[in-house]
């Protein structure tokens, strides 16, 4: 109850300090020595110094994490703050539920943000929920799991909203016919066989070993990615040991089966098999942009003593 009765003096000495923001002292010692000068009894020393100690937690703690739950508009923090203080704080079972409240608005917030449903059903089923007699843990798990499931569906959901709106912008649309045009160029290229059966273009540079690489081998992979237009260089990834059958490169997944040990070779690579719909920004691929794969596949060298 001590420690209650002190975060609330506390956290009303932060409310009293921050009303006039023009006249706010600048400095947490400034606070400090402010309050406690006005102290005319125990309890305004009290709030003197655990308000100002309680007040700096708070402050550095909004400081440190600026991108956290809390935001970065200190306005509506104070807001916050004042909102739960105006609360019956000798009711712990109605702070409880404020609390309760909080987690329960971060789900549904999460929910909203990917799927439209109704707020007032929400907590008409939690209410519900929440006044039953009888809770086994077997219920709670199996509800876990079809919770877990639907979360993986609104996901799943959104990404498909997400692709549909990138697909149909006037960028994914040029970069398909630019695409298209440059995959039909190629065709008439004798230098360019198509492997596979998704539209995958191969020219081989240097000959391997003849043998296709398996899945389980481990191999040393070399990549110079270019946009497929104009032959500008995307990016170059430097050699690096991988395994054939699952390399963590949507490009290299989609070559290397098609490749020998010891080969080079340059691939026209529909964004299908490559960066997708939504192409990766952050390296400069549009969205379905097709784009040109240059790959050098040799053994993996042994470490030296």
């Amino acid at each position: 109850m001590k420690k209650i009765l002190l975060m609330v003096l506390g956290a009303a000495a932060l409310l009293s300090g921050c009303s006039d923001v023009s006249s706010r002292p600048q400095t947490l010692r400034e606070v400090y020595e402010s309050r406690l000068a006005q102290a005319t009894t125990f309890g305004d020393t009290l709030i003197a110094v655990d308000g100002t100690f309680i007040g700096g937690i708070f402050n550095n703690r909004f400081r440190d994490y600026p991108d956290n739950v809390v935001g970065t508009d200190r306005r509506e923090v104070l807001r916050g703050i004042r909102t739960v203080m105006s609360v019956d704080t000798a009711n712990r079972s109605y702070l409880s539920g404020l609390q309760m409240g909080l987690e329960i608005m971060e789900v549904y917030r999460e929910l909203a943000a990917k799927e439209d449903f109704s707020k007032e059903k929400f907590l008409a089923v939690i209410t519900e929920a929440f006044s039953v007699d009888s809770l086994s843990r077997d219920e709670l798990r199996q509800l876990q799991g079809e919770f877990q499931k639907m979360f993986q569906t609104i996901d799943a959901r959104a990404k498909e909203r997400s692709e549909a709106a990138v697909f149909n912008s006037k960028e994914a649309q040029e970069n398909r016919m630019m695409g298209d045009a440059v995959t039909a160029k190629f065709k008439t290229n004798p230098d360019f066989r198509e492997v596979g059966s998704d539209g995958l273009m191969q020219k081989t540079v240097i000959a391997g070993d003849g043998e296709v690489i398996k899945p389980s081998q481990q191999v040393n992979v070399t990549i110079v990615e270019r946009h497929a237009d104009s032959g500008r260089v995307i990016r170059s990834i430097a050699p690096m040991d991988v395994y054939a059958g699952r390399p963590m490169h949507p490009v290299l997944a989609s070559v290397i089966p098609f490749m020998s040990m010891g080969e080079k070779s340059v691939f026209l690579v529909p964004y299908q098999l490559a960066y997708g719909t939504e192409g990766e920004p952050s390296c400069g691929v549009g969205p379905c942009e097709t784009i040109l794969a240059e790959v050098t596949v040799v053994p993996v060298q042994p470490e030296s003593n």
